[in-house]
C-alpha cells in the first residue's frame, strides 16, 4: 500500500546553509507543476524501530514501542520546461537544477545567454528548501538534493522531471493551498522540433529522447545530528542520453564503430522556440555508446541508442553544459 500524497503546490528556494529553513513563499517562490499525478509526497524515517519479536509490558501488545528516527521525505515534482519573458528573469528549473549539482552562470552583457554546469563532486553543492502543499497539510522539507530528467519527443512540449530527498524536521500543518504566482506562466513552453538531437556532428531522424541525470543521493545517518540524521549527499553523477532514431547510414554515422572502438564524441540536445529567452540546448563534449538495440517502429527499423556521459573521476570534467538563449 502506498503512503504516497499528490502534491497540489511547491515553493523552493536554494539554502544559504545547509539544512536551514529558507524560508519559500508562494508569491516569490513558486514553482509551478506539470503532470499532476506524477506529483508525489511520502515521509519515512530512516529507521522505524518496529520490534515485533520483543516482549511489551502489557501481554499481547505486538512488542516494544519504540519512537522512530531519521524522519525524511521523498517526493517527486514535475515542471514544465519554460524560458521568460525577459533575461531578468531566472526560469523556474533553475532551483531544481541546483539541488541536482549545477551552478548558474550568466552571459556577458547583451549576449543573453545563462548557462548551468555540473559541478565536481568535491563541491558539495546547493541544497533547496521544499515547502510542498498536500492533503490539506504543509511539509517542509529542508537539505533537498536530488536528480533531473527530461524527454524529448517531437512536437511536445518538455516537463522535467525532479525526484528529491530532504529533511522533515517540523510536524506538517494544517494548510489550506495558499494563491501561488507564477512568474513565466505566460510564457509559450518550447516544443521539440527540427533536430533535437546530434551525435558527434550527425543529426540523426528522432523518434524519441531523454535526458537524464540520475545522481546518486545517499542519506547520512550521523550520531549527534539532529533526529540521527544528517541530511542527503550527492555521491556520484550517473548522466545518459537515450534515443530512439531511425537506423542510419553507417557512411553518415556508424554507431557499430564507435561502440566497437569506445570513441568519445560529442553530442547536444536542443528544445527550441521561436522567441528570445525561450531556447534550451544541453551540451557535453564527451560522451560513449553503450550496447545498441536494433529495433522497428511503425514498420521502420531504428535503433535504441544509450549514450554515457564520460567524466573523470571527481566528475569536474568536462561539465554537462545547459544553455538559455
Amino acid at each position: 500500500m502506498s503512503n504516497k500524497l499528490r502534491l497540489h503546490g511547491c515553493a523552493m528556494k536554494v539554502e544559504g546553509q545547509y539544512g536551514v529553513d529558507a524560508g519559500p513563499t508562494p508569491a516569490a517562490n513558486a514553482v509551478q507543476l506539470d503532470e499532476s499525478p506524477w506529483n508525489t509526497i511520502e515521509v519515512k524515517f530512516l529507521e522505524d524501530n518496529e520490534h515485533p519479536n520483543v516482549a511489551g509490558l502489557d501481554m499481547g501488545a505486538g512488542g516494544e514501542a519504540v519512537a522512530p528516527g531519521g524522519r525524511y521525505a521523498e517526493f517527486t515534482v514535475v515542471l514544465p520546461l519554460r524560458g521568460a519573458a525577459d533575461f531578468a528573469t531566472i526560469p523556474d528549473m533553475d532551483v531544481v537544477l541546483a539541488a541536482a549539482g549545477f551552478t548558474r552562470s550568466e552571459g556577458v552583457p547583451g549576449a543573453n545567454k545563462r548557462t548551468w554546469s555540473s559541478k565536481s563532486l568535491a563541491d558539495a553543492g546547493a541544497s533547496v528548501t521544499a515547502y510542498l502543499w498536500a492533503g490539506g497539510y504543509l511539509f517542509k522539507v529542508v537539505g533537498v538534493r536530488g536528480s533531473v530528467s527530461w524527454p524529448a519527443i517531437p512536437s511536445r512540449p518538455v516537463p522535467i522531471t525532479f525526484k528529491a530527498w530532504g529533511l522533515v524536521r517540523e510536524d506538517p500543518v494544517d494548510a489550506a493551498l495558499p494563491a501561488f504566482t507564477y512568474r513565466n506562466r505566460a510564457v509559450a513552453r518550447p516544443k521539440v522540433s527540427g533536430a533535437p538531437l546530434t551525435l558527434n556532428g550527425f543529426a540523426p531522424r528522432c523518434h524519441s529522447a531523454a535526458f537524464d541525470v540520475a545522481n546518486e543521493v545517499v542519506a547520512l545517518p550521523r550520531s549527534g545530528a539532529e533526529d540521527g540524521h544528517d541530511g542527503y549527499e550527492i555521491v556520484d553523477y550517473t548522466t545518459t542520453i537515450k534515443a530512439v532514431i531511425d537506423t542510419p547510414l553507417a557512411a553518415a554515422f556508424n554507431p557499430w564503430t564507435l561502440q566497437r572502438t569506445t570513441a568519445r564524441f560529442p553530442w547536444s540536445f536542443e528544445m527550441q522556440n521561436a522567441s528570445p529567452f525561450n531556447r534550451f540546448s544541453i551540451l557535453g563534449p564527451a560522451g560513449e555508446l553503450k550496447p545498441l538495440r536494433p529495433g522497428d517502429k511503425d514498420k521502420m527499423t531504428t535503433m535504441d541508442l544509450t549514450i554515457g556521459v564520460c567524466r573523470d573521476i571527481d566528475q569536474s570534467t568536462p561539465p554537462i553544459r545547459i544553455v538559455q538563449s
